[in-house]
């Protein structure tokens, strides 16, 4: 029984140390200067900031495999001036790589900055930031619904994009722990060993 004991405690830490790490979840953020308009109230060259958080295994692609995507969630946007909006529908990052842009789209593209560095970005670890003086593209970013009212934008100016990490959980076990646990299996068989040859 002790070096039945003996093994199954050894099996359930080689199963605890020995799991792959979880995708990431990002926050990704577009923050810039704008002028528009939200409900009722205009806003000049006031600064906005669109963020969302995504859990990146669930990330897919827009037309085919060309274009990676993440998941549609819950985004915000907080304008200078006005506060905090939430749009009432859920809206995605995608990257295309070939036009070296990354956006946040709805039905529509509505914000897109270009950089080189964008060219093998995946969206599925922390980028950025990366700047866009004059981002694309607020002729589509016209009514879109939010809990304040609709949103229309006139000018994106000095958009800058960035992807975080919003991982809270434990972190991987350290190189310490790692030799520990080696050392903790080796002498959990040697006693075992010796308890059968005796």
């Amino acid at each position: 029984m002790r070096i039945a004991r003996g093994v199954v405690f050894t099996a359930v830490l080689v199963q605890l140390f020995s799991g792959q790490a979880a995708a990431i979840p990002l926050t990704m953020t577009f923050e810039g200067t704008g002028s528009g308009t939200i409900g009722t109230t205009p806003f000049v060259d006031a600064t906005f900031l669109v963020m969302l958080t995504v859990e990146t295994d669930n990330n897919g692609y827009i037309g085919g495999t060309l274009i990676p995507a993440t998941e549609w969630a819950t985004t915000t946007i907080e304008i200078q001036g006005i506060g905090t909006a939430t749009f009432t529908t859920d809206k995605r990052v995608f990257c295309n790589r070939s036009a070296m842009g990354v956006g946040l789209i709805g039905d529509f593209d509505l914000i897109v900055v270009e950089e080189p560095s964008l060219a093998s970005y995946d969206l599925t670890t922390p980028f950025g930031p990366t700047l866009d003086v004059v981002a694309c593209c607020p002729s589509q970013f016209q009514n879109i619904p939010t809990d304040l009212g609709d949103l229309s934008f006139s000018a994106l100016n000095n958009v800058t994009f960035l992807a975080v990490s919003s991982r809270q959980d434990v972190p991987m076990a350290s190189p310490l722990a790692g030799l520990a646990l080696v050392l903790l299996i080796a002498g959990t068989g040697f006693l075992a060993l010796r308890r059968l040859s005796s």
